[in-house]
């Protein structure tokens, strides 16, 4: 998607239309499902954008400028337009899942900072890489409440700072998961810990309590 300029991108979920498709379309597979879905949505924007070139028609492009009939069209263009963006908050029902599935809405829906919470799952899930907040996957782990966790970083990190260990035990403590500390001894702040890891090249391991 030309407007997609972040990390990840939209995959549906729930398909209406096009369940099941032959499988020597390969790939494409998925990107006619989502055309198709985005059908309803596609057709009323057409239907907005000819409405509003009629209105530039009638009020620049005539010498016969009918007022009234460019004004009565552009309200239908304001009403679609605003019924698009309101349904499209509405994915419980029908109609409001084929108008989330409009790339333009779920670009305004991304900069709204709009998410979606429910018992059904949405039509479409944006999926992301997570180096976004925690590469790691701690914060996941988490969340699962496992009790040990076994972390493999392969970050570029030549000096040791340990910035992507630390950003991703700043995310979980601020989602109130879990707070951290020394096992040797939990007075010490975790900070030193990491510090003395850095200084001793020998030290090839750490352990953090939670």
């Amino acid at each position: 998607e030309v407007l997609n300029l972040t990390w990840g991108d939209y995959i549906t979920y729930e398909h209406f239309f096009c369940k099941t498709l032959p499988a020597w379309l390969g790939d494409w597979a998925e990107s006619i499902t989502r055309h198709v879905h985005q059908l309803p949505s596609t057709l009323l924007s057409v239907l907005a954008f000819v409405l509003l070139n009629n209105v530039w028609a009638i009020a620049f492009g005539s010498d016969d400028k009918d007022c009234g009939k460019a004004k009565f069209q552009m309200d239908i263009v304001c009403y679609i337009f605003a019924g698009m963006i309101a349904i499209s908050f509405f994915t419980t029902t029908k109609v409001g899942q084929f108008m989330a599935m409009s790339p333009l809405l779920r670009q305004l829906h991304q900069a709204m900072m709009y998410y979606y919470v429910g018992n059904r799952p949405p039509p479409m899930l944006y999926m992301t890489d997570g180096g976004v907040t925690d590469c790691t996957a701690i914060v996941q782990l988490l969340w699962r409440r496992r009790e040990r966790i076994l972390l493999v970083l392969a970050a570029s990190d030549p000096d040791d700072e340990l910035n992507v260990l630390r950003t991703a035990l700043r995310v979980a403590s601020q989602l109130r998961l879990a707070s951290f500390y020394d096992p040797q001894d939990p007075r010490r702040s975790i900070d030193m810990l990491f510090e003395e890891f850095k200084e001793d090249k020998e030290m090839k391991t750490m352990r953090i309590g939670i």
